[in-house]
């Protein structure tokens, strides 16, 4: 039974809520940053900050918009479920092996960079599709995907902690 171009387009809505409960792990970083730059300061590097490693989200917000910019250009050359696809495992496979990396720049570098370009590309696949199967309703469709991003860091926050510092110990928290 083929599904008809409704059911389709609540298909592309639910999967761009997907997605976007994803993405928005990306915020995390605001949680998780006292750790990570704990962890780096107590094993490789004493003379990291909070200040350096802050340096992170603006990086973020920069690469995730040369990401949007070029989303809808490769999505219209490669296919748009074929982008999100590549996109998606970019974002999780290079946010993993960033988990390996064990000198500080080379992780700002690269976390700094890659999984955002990533994100970009992956952000707003699903709103194109969305709004094809909804033209009237582009904003609905934004809105509703684009919540899924915000509120992601609520289901998934105690888990990342928790990831981060497994142990419960007091970071070593030092602004420069």
């Amino acid at each position: 039974m083929a599904l008809k171009k409704h059911q389709l387009g609540y298909l592309s809505v639910f999967g761009g809520i997907l997605i976007h409960l994803t993405l928005g792990t990306i915020y995390l970083w605001g949680n998780i940053n006292v750790y990570i730059t704990s962890y780096y300061r107590l094993h490789f590097d004493n003379s990291l900050s909070l200040t350096t490693s802050s340096f992170i989200f603006p990086s973020w917000y920069f690469f995730q918009t040369l990401g949007m910019y070029l989303a809808t250009i490769v999505g219209n050359r490669l296919g748009f479920k074929r982008t999100a696809v590549l996109a998606m495992l970019s974002f999780a496979g290079v946010t993993f092996l960033c988990s390996f990396i064990e000198n500080f720049t080379l992780f700002m570098a690269i976390y700094g960079t890659l999984p955002a370009i990533a994100l970009g590309f992956a952000y707003m696949i699903p709103l194109h599709c969305g709004w094809a199967y909804f033209p009237k309703h582009r904003g609905k469709v934004n809105g509703i995907i684009s919540t899924a991003f915000g509120i992601s860091v609520l289901p998934f926050n105690p888990i990342a902690t928790h990831l981060a510092n497994p142990d419960d110990v007091i970071p070593s928290i030092e602004v420069k």
